[in-house]
């Protein structure tokens, strides 16, 4: 547990120092105060909300991008290669780069939405019942998009790395038209393929029949997913981490 939070705080520290983070996040946060100006006839609030959410799914899906890139250059440059064999071990190592680009993102994310709920209280605007657990939906997100991100770090080289990633981040946005656009017999397999990519659109269900408490019971089965989902691909990326280690 200590190995992990020592990595988990060395990984957080080069995200600190690095300028890339402070330019990239800085640049959204002025980008997010500006939405509701971008948006004035927006009365109601609803795309202030929804472009919100896209702008707080693109600060993390960056983030994490360029996290695991430079994860992609340490590999190639095998400066892992006493990491993944003694003292440390691989599970340590994927759990503590994840944890600290997911604590940056949610650090990140509270200040957005700090900097958000400002310019809607100075404007008299209000906000969406569901804006908080959207909110969680869209942290769930990033941390499963994570997870995937590192597995195609270790797996790919840089430009087949990046240009993945960016393909799942949008792949994940239009979920529900490319599911529309498949015909019937790849439907299954377009299923199949949106339980590997994070599935990050926007529309959550508001309402489930037959459910007496419908916000409750879709928080517990998407954390129940998100956790299932990390842990098995954090699993794969210690066998791809062992199994580059032994090669």
């Amino acid at each position: 547990m200590v190995t992990t939070l020592r990595i988990a705080h060395d990984a957080l520290r080069f995200i600190v120092r690095s300028a890339f983070f402070w330019a990239w996040n800085c640049a959204v946060f002025f980008l997010v105060l500006s939405l509701h100006y971008l948006t004035y006839f927006d009365f109601e609030g609803g795309l202030v909300s929804e472009l919100f959410l896209t702008t707080l799914a693109l600060s993390g899906a960056v983030n994490a991008v360029v996290f695991y890139l430079n994860q992609v250059e340490e590999i190639s440059l095998s400066q892992w290669g006493l990491l993944i064999t003694r003292p440390i071990r691989p599970i340590q190592l994927m759990i503590g780069r994840w944890l600290a680009i997911v604590g940056f993102q949610i650090a990140v994310s509270l200040l957005l939405v700090g900097g958000h709920l400002f310019v809607s209280r100075l404007l008299r605007r209000s906000t969406p019942t569901t804006f908080w657990m959207d909110w969680y939906f869209s942290i769930l997100q990033i941390g499963m998009l994570s997870t995937l991100y590192g597995l195609i770090s270790i797996l790919l080289k840089s430009f087949w790395a990046s240009t993945l990633m960016v393909t799942v981040f949008f792949l994940g946005h239009l979920s529900e038209y490319v599911m529309n656009w498949l015909p019937d017999w790849l439907s299954v397999l377009g299923s199949l393929s949106f339980s590997i990519i994070p599935d990050l659109e926007l529309s959550s269900p508001r309402t489930l029949p037959g459910l007496i408490s419908p916000s409750g019971e879709i928080i517990l089965w998407n954390s129940v997913y998100a956790i299932i989902y990390c842990i098995v691909i954090v699993y794969i990326n210690t066998l791809a981490l062992r199994r580059m280690g032994a090669s």
